[in-house]
């Protein structure tokens, strides 16, 4: 099934989700689905398609595994909050991160991953620009925050020419 919240409504479904096999999209600021965060369980592993964007945020109680595709961020001109992942736990990926940019970090329009505890890194690490944006050569994003960091991603995309991706373990 597919689960679509938008701009503040709650979607509200039976039961907590622990596993997403499913498409779900937060999309726009206060968007939510309670049963993600849910104290007695609550979404620790993603296996197919989890977008937060568009100044979304959700927020894990625990640790976090990436094995599908996971969008994070924010192309819409009109909402000057990033949308922000929080990992309340340790995170891992062995799959696919998309980080949507549309603006600059004072503009707010681009995505956020904080993770409280180690960050395991692998698979694909890909940017999509909107809008024509290109951040100025200045520019300095902090995407993925973590106490603690293991391995590294695999392959990545879309970063302007004359740009680098580089994981900082002082982060």
């Amino acid at each position: 099934g597919e689960g679509t919240d938008r701009n503040g409504s709650p979607l509200l479904l039976p039961g907590a989700i622990e596993r997403n096999d499913a498409d779900i999209r937060l999309v726009g600021v206060g968007a939510s689905i309670p049963q993600l965060t849910d104290p007695v369980g609550n979404i620790t592993l993603n296996t197919n398609m989890l977008q937060i964007i568009s100044g979304a945020t959700l927020t894990t109680n625990t640790d976090f595994t990436n094995s599908g595709n996971l969008f994070v961020g924010n192309a819409d001109q009109t909402v000057p909050n990033p949308s922000v992942f929080t990992v309340a736990g340790d995170f891992a990926t062995d799959f696919w991160i998309r980080m949507y940019m549309g603006g600059s970090v004072a503009d707010g329009r681009y995505g956020r991953i904080d993770v409280a505890g180690t960050a395991t890194l692998g698979g694909t690490l890909d940017f999509i620009f909107f809008n024509g944006y290109t951040p100025p050569r200045s520019e300095s994003y902090d995407l993925i925050t973590y106490t603690s960091q293991s391995g590294n991603f695999a392959s990545g995309g879309g970063v302007p020419a004359g740009f680098d991706i580089f994981v900082d373990p002082e982060t």
